[in-house]
């Protein structure tokens, strides 16, 4: 659209430029509008040329601007993917070490009364000796 702007007052004033050449009386200012005319009409020349290159770049950069965004959502959904297998295995190795847990405590009160009971077989155990030693 600039570009487009731009076209349009460069030849709208280079129009009137070379108007202004056939309207001089005399020839010396002729050649000095007609230098004049010339000399603006490169400088537009190169503007538009610049215009359209500056317009080309923006439409380089939008393009890259909207891929890298694209890669961005992308990466975030991944990301998001990736946190939630995260989140799901971290809940399962926590209900495992709860599991575990619990088999531990369990396994040590067995162990306690293992020993207890041990003790108390060889309480009675002894008390029996003595009972068979003292009836002799």
């Amino acid at each position: 659209m600039r570009t487009v702007i731009t076209i349009i007052l460069i030849s709208g004033i280079a129009i009137i430029s070379f108007i202004q050449i056939f309207s001089a009386g005399a020839m010396g200012i002729m050649i000095a509008d007609a230098v004049i005319f010339l000399l603006y009409c490169l400088i537009g020349f190169l503007l538009v040329r610049y215009s359209v290159r500056e317009s080309r770049k923006e439409e380089i950069l939008r393009k890259k601007a909207q891929e890298k965004t694209e890669q961005l959502k992308q990466s975030r959904d991944e990301l998001e993917e990736q946190t939630l297998k995260f989140q799901k295995s971290r809940d399962a190795l926590q209900t495992r070490a709860a599991e575990l847990e619990s088999w531990y405590q369990m396994i040590i009160q067995r162990e306690l009364e293992m020993r207890s009971l041990k003790k108390e077989i060889r309480a009675l155990q002894r008390e029996e000796e003595q009972g068979i030693n003292t009836s002799n």
